[in-house]
């Protein structure tokens, strides 16, 4: 409160950064929704979202924030967005806006829709040649691809993008990728291959175990592996039984 007042941050677009920013590891971790979106209301009420060097940096947190808490919707002015920030180079907040609202088209089961996404983070990725993009809409479309059923698709891309962000770094996209690719494998009926898949998963979840939007894909995927796993047990003891 004393350095709102005494250094009026509300009336900066580098003092709203703070809130922004803040808001973003609330969001991100899953520790408090409800104080992310008092920050991002604070930021809305100083003009972050009027301004186009503060527009994407506004958005993006704005878009993890409802999709974490189910506020599914896409912007009407998604487009203009993106022209704007592409054109001022704002391409680190517009990517992660561009991937959220990809997420939230999953959900919405829009596949057109999230393949707009996929080719706008194309887009930054080539215009300003960011490894972090390509390996985004990895992460995109992997755990997308299951979810639409589209199997093959998923694996191949799954497969790509663990190469390629185990080159990179991206060791928590990684993660979600490789626990897409245990989901796919376990709705084939590959349980063996479903199981060297989530041993991966497993070996990076002690990293990233307090980060909410990671540790849910390993979740699933435990349960189903589990789940696949018990009815391979009951298949075997029924056929015990009738020997």
């Amino acid at each position: 409160l004393w350095l709102l007042k005494k250094y009026q941050l509300k009336k900066s677009i580098h003092g709203l950064a703070i809130f922004l920013a803040s808001s973003t590891l609330y969001n991100w971790t899953g520790v408090s929704m409800k104080v992310s979106r008092k920050m991002l209301d604070f930021a809305k009420d100083g003009g972050a979202d009027k301004h186009p060097v503060s527009r994407a940096s506004y958005r993006f947190p704005l878009k993890m924030h409802q999709f974490m808490v189910g506020e599914w919707s896409i912007d009407d002015d998604f487009q203009d967005l993106f022209d704007i920030s592409m054109h001022i180079g704002d391409f680190w907040p517009l990517t992660i806006h561009v991937l959220y609202s990809g997420m939230v088209n999953v959900e919405l089961g829009r596949y057109d829709d999230l393949l707009e996404c996929r080719g706008k983070i194309d887009t930054i990725a080539d215009t300003f040649e960011n490894s972090h993009a390509i390996a985004q809409n990895y992460r995109l479309m992997a755990p997308a691809y299951y979810r639409f059923r589209k199997l093959d698709k998923c694996i191949k891309t799954a497969v790509d993008g663990m190469e390629y962000t185990g080159k990179t770094g991206h060791s928590a996209m990684y993660l979600v990728m490789a626990a897409a690719k245990t989901q796919a494998h376990l709705l084939l009926g590959e349980i063996e291959k479903a199981k060297e898949s989530f041993t991966e998963v497993e070996n990076l979840i002690k990293k990233h175990k307090i980060i909410k939007i990671y540790y849910c894909p390993y979740l699933l995927a435990k349960f189903q592996l589990e789940f696949a796993l018990l009815k391979e047990m009951g298949k075997s003891d029924r056929q015990f039984r009738k020997q």
